[in-house]
């Protein structure tokens, strides 16, 4: 009877599939003597035979041994055809390429042991295989197992061997979208991997790599943002090898769309990219010449900021930005290609741009572009004289700035324009009307045509805007903020800093003009951290014009264009008639960033004990209203003592996940869903902290409000209940931790909220508070008070009910546009620091070991990252490596400063005892850290019965820190009592912690408490040098 796995035989195939390495390699040295023999007699009917069955039998076989091994047979099948393998390479290494992805470990390394062995014999046959082979070992070269990763870098290195000896067969056509994939993942070993790869086929002399330039230029310098300096040498060095080649022959490059990606890279707040942005615009200026001048306006607004650049660090780039701009000048000034100059130049976008750095707090970038404004009026008067009203607007304010340099080269502008003999009479009349204080001060718009018709439909605008409550105007006016709506008729003047945009129209504009609006695009969603609010139809100077029906749709058309070309998603957020028939278009653009699965807020629900929070977030996380008797709830508690009280004793938290177009993940699919798949499929998401509302639970909440960092707190009111002393105390520490709030009043079904909203409103504009509460009543106001158009000292309202579900739509859609409330620049500040990690929660998972949970600080954490734990009790930190990370119970590879993760570690290693309050830091192996038992702070008492004297006792909370301290010295007085400010020696007494200067410090005992900030610490280890 013939083998099943014939030609196989039967003691064969058991072999194959033994546990047992040895047999399984003697079983290959079978194979490889049989396929000799059918190679030599050309049975290549029995070859195929053999190769299918080591192929679905073993290779693809349920069990992991088996699948080792056929990836053991199908090398030795390679090796056995011997230069005759490329007549079945496609039978051999599909199989293989299918095991790569496998789930064991031991699995993928035979794969890759394998594939090395069939790459080796079949040499350039395996070319069109390449696209698949570089995509898995994309992955493999990131594996958590190192014999995976050695085995991948192995067959790698095979790889580019063979491409160099056969790149007349290579067809990069195919190879470079995948390249142009992979180029933006955070993973170091991606990044170094995708790095060598065009660094090897650039050194190839038939393949001309310029030409694909445009595809990959940008992640080039995205991967100089890599905190590992070898892989920010291997960037340079390749995009230095570019330019060379670029210098030798400009013909291969797109000049066009690579000056685009430059202007983008030159704004970076990152130095090393900056520097190399500008090297770069130097030397196309240099190369291409006027062909640059289209994009002068994106060449101003990278070079003008760096003009102020002294330090000495920043030297190059303030080098490289004088330089280009004398080379932009001269450009401009060549008489020979004048008329070709005019053509090219688009005067408008430079003026918008310059106008825009009149303002700057620079003396050197005003001089440079007051020198730009007298030079183009030199060389282009006609064209100029369209924008001398524009001109002269933002001219006066600059005649009283300090720098006597920047008044005096005003003053030769303003003389040109006078005295030019080009200006058109009516503009010159117009210009000069700027002068004479008798005229109005009207501004500029944008468009006469519009201006006619906006005029009357302003005025009426403006009138019932001053039809406020006063009291509101009053409140207003004392904190110099101004409540932005679209009632009033005018928007603040578009803002330079931050992820809100003013776009008057985006109707069929150019090439050029569409690569700057996708470039001005990124930069806002960089602002907003993956979000940006476009007002369509509204001036830079915040004026409403509008638009009518068919330009509107062209806009929004182009908007959503633009965004598309981003991976970005549009959704308009409301539509509001300025005039007739006009309208102005808020919208809402989304791009998750590369390294996250979505956009996270986090937000702590604070509130008494009967205010309703659990039954609030029970109802907006599973989509059904409660029953009147605390239903909702259920779901919410973690301990069957808080199901018998209905009361939560500890901190829970729930996610709310929105996609792109706002709607609700949580019940979108009509199921029940776990909270890693409504991470997975969320692109928003919302993680609240359900503290306790009971005062004996008040530590808890202080430790969740000082340990978790929460974005936002959510105030929750009963209507019957009032504001209650607990609802007090809570509010008074989340402004004691500055941290933004809203309100959100409950049982409006049960008993209405006007008695306990006056009372809200009566406490937040008291003189102790100053805050300008405002209930929300509809969508617009939504919109206005979540997309951060609000002064900080607004504080939106909101009644809602959990039993009939009015008012809950307007706290979702709130919930939805809210952004993280961090600047763009402060989370790129905090992301270039070391890495401080604040462990808040501990647990032991089984097969795992401890798991500890809490907030990165500061810095980048990735996986194999070698960091510090501790202090421990002699204050010293102890050496570990981070294993795996995981946020919102998914895997991931990287954290950023404000995410919030679990970590575990590299098994087998010794660890401490692990505590919260612990930190982990960088193991730089230079300054050891070490912990500390005394820290000074410059306190602020906001409550005490009597004062506080030396001695005195106290709860201290810094951060994820909750230890008893006692105070050792008040500096300049015996005593400190309410209101008062003292600096004051702590010293913790159980065991040393990890503070430094600048962290900020909550103290409380009983119903005294107080705040303060750090400054100075004492380590351990230096006191006990001292000593």
């Amino acid at each position: 009877m013939e083998s099943p796995y014939a030609p196989l035989s039967e003691s064969a195939a058991k072999a194959l599939g033994d546990k047992m390495y040895d047999k399984r390699k003697v079983a290959s040295q079978e194979i490889e003597k049989m396929v000799t023999e059918f190679n030599l007699k050309n049975n290549s009917a029995q070859i195929r035979k053999l190769i299918e069955v080591l192929s679905n039998d073993f290779a693809g076989s349920r069990d992991a041994n088996k699948r080792k091994g056929g990836l053991i047979g199908l090398a030795a099948t390679s090796l056995g055809l011997g230069k005759d393998s490329h007549k079945y390479v496609n039978e051999l290494v599909t199989p293989i390429l299918h095991c790569l992805n496998d789930q064991d470990m031991r699995v993928r390394y035979f794969a890759c042991e394998s594939l090395y062995n069939v790459v080796k014999v079949s040499r350039s046959a395996i070319i069109p295989f390449l696209p698949d082979l570089f995509s898995a070992l994309s992955r493999l070269v990131a594996d958590n197992d190192q014999t995976v990763r050695d085995g991948s870098e192995l067959l790698d290195r095979l790889l580019k061997d063979i491409v160099t000896e056969s790149s007349q067969s290579f067809k990069m056509e195919a190879f470079i979208p995948l390249l142009k994939e992979r180029i933006y993942v955070k993973n170091s070993f991606v990044r170094q991997y995708v790095i060598s790869w065009i660094s090897i086929l650039n050194a190839v002399p038939e393949i001309n790599m310029v030409l694909y330039l445009t595809d990959i230029i940008d992640g080039l310098f995205t991967m100089l943002e890599d905190n590992t300096q070898e892989i920010q040498r291997m960037c340079e060095t390749t995009l230095t090898q570019f330019l060379k080649s670029i210098r030798n022959d400009s013909s291969s490059v797109c000049m066009e769309d690579t000056i685009n990606t430059l202007i983008t890279h030159a704004q970076s707040p990152h130095e090393q990219i900056k520097s190399i942005a500008l090297t770069w615009i130097r030397e196309f200026v240099l190369i291409f010449g006027s062909n640059v001048l289209p994009y002068a306006s994106g060449i101003f607004t990278a070079i003008l900021p760096c003009l102020e650049c002294n330090e000495d660090s920043m030297k190059n780039i303030k080098e490289c930005a004088v330089s280009v701009n004398k080379s932009m000048m001269k450009l401009v000034s060549s008489k020979e290609h004048k008329t070709q100059n005019i053509e090219q130049i688009d005067l408008k976008s430079i003026m918008t741009v310059l106008s825009r750095y009149l303002s700057h707090n620079s003396a050197q970038t005003k001089i440079a572009v007051l020198e730009w404004i007298y030079h183009l009026l030199i060389n282009f008067p006609n064209e100029m004289s369209t924008h001398l009203n524009e001109l002269g607007n933002n001219l006066l304010g600059i005649l009283s700035d300090n720098s006597d340099d920047v008044v005096l080269k005003c003053i030769s502008v303003l003389a040109e324009i006078v005295n030019s003999q080009h200006s058109k009479e009516r503009d010159m009349d117009s210009f000069l009307s700027l002068f004479d204080p008798s005229q109005p001060d009207d501004g500029f718009d944008e468009e006469s045509d519009i201006r006619n018709s906006n005029s009357n439909s302003s005025d009426s605008i403006t009138q019932s805007s001053n039809q406020n409550s006063s009291s509101e105007s009053e409140l207003d006016g004392q904190n110099n903020k101004i409540v932005i709506d679209f009632d009033q008729g005018v928007l603040p003047p578009e803002p330079q800093i931050g992820n809100i945009e003013y776009k008057l129209k985006l109707i069929s504009p150019s090439k050029q003009r569409f690569e700057h609006l996708v470039t001005q695009m990124k930069w806002r969603l960089r602002e907003g951290h993956g979000e940006a609010i476009y007002e369509i139809g509204v001036s830079d100077s915040g004026h409403l014009h509008g638009l009518n029906e068919k330009d509107m749709n062209a806009s929004l058309c182009t908007l959503k264009q633009m965004a598309h070309k981003l991976g970005a998603s549009t959704s308009v957020l409301r539509i509001v008639y300025v005039a007739g028939r006009r309208s102005v278009a808020e919208v809402l653009v989304r791009k998750i960033p590369d390294d996250q699965h979505n956009i996270e807020v986090r937000v702590a629900v604070l509130g008494g004990a009967d205010a309703g929070k659990s039954t609030l977030l029970g109802v907006l996380t599973q989509g059904e209203f409660d029953n009147g008797r605390g239903r909702a709830r259920l779901n919410m508690f973690r301990h069957m003592h808080e199901i018998q009280s209905g009361r939560t004793s500890c901190i829970s938290h729930e996610t709310l996940g929105f996609d792109s177009q706002g709607k609700i993940i949580n019940y979108k699919y009509n199921e029940m869903m776990t909270a890693e798949e409504i991470s997975d499929r969320s692109t928003k998401l919302v993680t609240f902290m359900d503290l306790a509302g009971h005062r004996r639970y008040m530590r808890t909440t202080v430790q969740a409000l000082s340990g978790y960092s929460p974005h936002y707190a959510m105030l929750v009111l009963s209507a019957g209940g009032g504001f209650n002393g607990t609802s007090q105390e809570h509010l008074s520490i989340a402004r004691a931790l500055d941290m933004p709030f809203f309100v959100v009043v409950t049982k409006t079904d049960i008993t209405p909220p006007d008695q306990t909203v006056q009372e809200l409103k009566n406490l937040l504009t008291s003189i102790g508070c100053r805050k300008v509460p405002f209930v929300v009543t509809n969508t617009d106001e939504v919109i206005s008070a979540g997309s951060n158009q609000f002064s900080e000292n607004i504080v939106p309202i909101f009644c809602v009910s959990n039993v009939t579900g009015s008012g809950l739509n307007l706290v979702t859609r709130f919930l939805y546009v809210l952004s993280p409330g961090i600047s763009n620049l402060e989370k790129e500040r905090l992301e270039q620091e070391p890495c401080e990690f604040h462990i808040d929660e501990i647990f032991r998972v089984s097969e795992v070991g401890p798991v500890v949970g809490g907030l990165l600080v500061k810095g980048v954490l990735t996986e194999n990252m070698r960091m510090k734990i501790g202090p421990l009790p002699c204050g010293r930190f102890h050496s570990v490596t981070v294993h795996t990370i995981h946020r919102n119970k998914a895997p991931c590879r990287v954290v950023r400063a404000g995410q919030s993760a679990s970590l575990s570690f590299t098994p087998n290693q010794i660890l401490p005892t692990l505590r919260s309050g612990m930190v982990l830091l960088n193991d730089t192996g230079n300054d050891e850290p070490c912990g500390t038992l005394f820290f000074q702070a410059k306190v602020s008492v906001l409550f005490h019965a009597t004062a506080i004297y030396v001695g005195f006792q106290t709860t201290v909370h810094i951060g994820s820190i909750r230890q008893t301290a006692v105070i050792r010295g008040i500096m300049g007085g015996e005593k400190i009592g309410t209101n008062d400010s003292a600096s004051v020696m702590f010293q913790f007494v159980g065991h040393p912690e990890y503070v430094r200067a600048g962290m900020r410090v909550l103290f409380r005992e009983g119903s005294s408490k107080g705040i303060g900030v750090v400054t100075q610490v004492f380590p351990l280890n230096r006191i006990i040098g001292q000593n």
